[in-house]
């Protein structure tokens, strides 16, 4: 049975996990360690909540503070700020570094549904035949299989706004591959970009799609979309490509994804979208602010895929590929490269 980490961050007391406890029992899931990257703000009663969480459902729960963040990996402490989601680092190091198979990350907002959660997830690591998505624009917007309440057409955070267009051209294959990530997606309020809350003032998705294309799918080599942490799985033999980025505010998940998805190309494997679905009840937050923090993401994306897209790969593996990578990005993206040589310096010492 495969051992798997679902790993979150928090400044509230994560009661939401009592649900996907409850959830992994009730279908019979037992190689489960809960992990909790704390903060700052973190309230001290989380230890208590921990030790119950363990107590009443029997899974492992390891709550990270910031000094064992700190004794976990020294370096990769100093560079990673208080007070940032990307303290989730911190979840998935420990992860890879007690033998996880499967690396969740949720966020704190994230609930979990009825169906088998863990189910979906498992596929990671797993060959499946799935249908394969191709266009010919090299973007499909995975967000087109949730179903909105006013029908209202929405893309997911972080999709290039210079390849927000309509009329892209679909071929759909069926194809035998090996699954290296699964993005799960969401109910109630989608992960959509800043510009679109400030628009549309409230989004609301009733229901996952699976009529569409199955309850999981994938894209082809070369057709992207973006992935995010709110509910995502990932194989621990591709975490050395997947970095949370402190400088890249609201958009560490977003640039991490598309450094995944030019090495998992490279790779030959694929990364798979759909279910398990969550109950997205987003926290409050202000839109303003989110966009502030969100325009150089948006405004230095279209270069960042124009240099991912034109570099040529050797490596055969996620470590040396995503070396080779940084290496061969610009001086443009420094900031992304230090992130990445700090992460890749720490995985190689576990």
């Amino acid at each position: 049975m495969k051992k798997i980490a679902l790993v979150t961050t928090t400044i509230f007391i994560p009661t939401l996990l009592e649900g996907y406890a409850q959830n992994f029992r009730k279908f019979g899931w037992k190689n489960v360690l809960f992990v909790i990257a704390g903060d700052e703000k973190t309230p001290k009663d989380i230890i208590n909540f921990c030790d119950n969480l363990q107590m009443k459902f029997g899974f492992e729960v390891k709550y990270l503070d910031i000094k064992s963040q700190e004794e976990l990996a020294p370096k990769l402490a100093q560079y990673i700020p208080h007070n940032s989601i990307t303290r989730r680092n911190f979840g998935m190091l420990f992860s890879y570094r007690i033998g996880a198979d499967i690396i969740i990350t949720i966020d704190d907002d994230n609930f979990v549904g009825d169906d088998n959660y863990l189910k979906y997830h498992s596929i990671v690591g797993d060959t499946r035949d799935l249908n394969c998505i191709s266009t010919d624009t090299g973007w499909y917007n995975v967000c087109e299989v949730l179903r909105e309440e006013k029908n209202r057409y929405f893309f997911h955070r972080g999709f290039p706004v210079d390849q927000r267009v309509f009329d892209v051209k679909l071929t759909v294959t069926r194809k035998k591959c090996k699954i290296v990530a699964n993005e799960g997606l969401w109910t109630e309020s989608p992960d959509v970009d800043a510009i679109t809350l400030l628009t549309y003032g409230r989004l609301k998705v009733l229901n996952f799609d699976a009529t569409i294309f199955g309850n999981n799918f994938i894209l082809e080599k070369a057709t992207w979309c973006p992935l995010n942490t709110q509910n995502i799985a990932i194989s621990s033999e591709a975490l050395p490509s997947f970095f949370l980025n402190p400088p890249q505010i609201r958009y560490d998940d977003i640039w991490a994804s598309f450094i995944f998805r030019k090495v998992t190309d490279h790779l030959g494997y694929y990364v798979s979208y759909g279910q398990p679905i969550t109950v997205h009840k987003r926290n409050v937050h202000n839109y303003l602010k989110d966009l502030e923090k969100e325009l150089d993401g948006m405004k230095r994306t279209p270069e960042l895929i124009k240099e991912l897209r034109g570099i040529e790969l050797e490596g055969k593996s996620y470590l040396d590929c995503t070396y080779e990578l940084i290496e061969k990005l610009s001086d443009n993206f420094e900031d992304l490269k230090k992130g990445y040589l700090i992460w890749l310096e720490t995985l190689e010492e576990s």
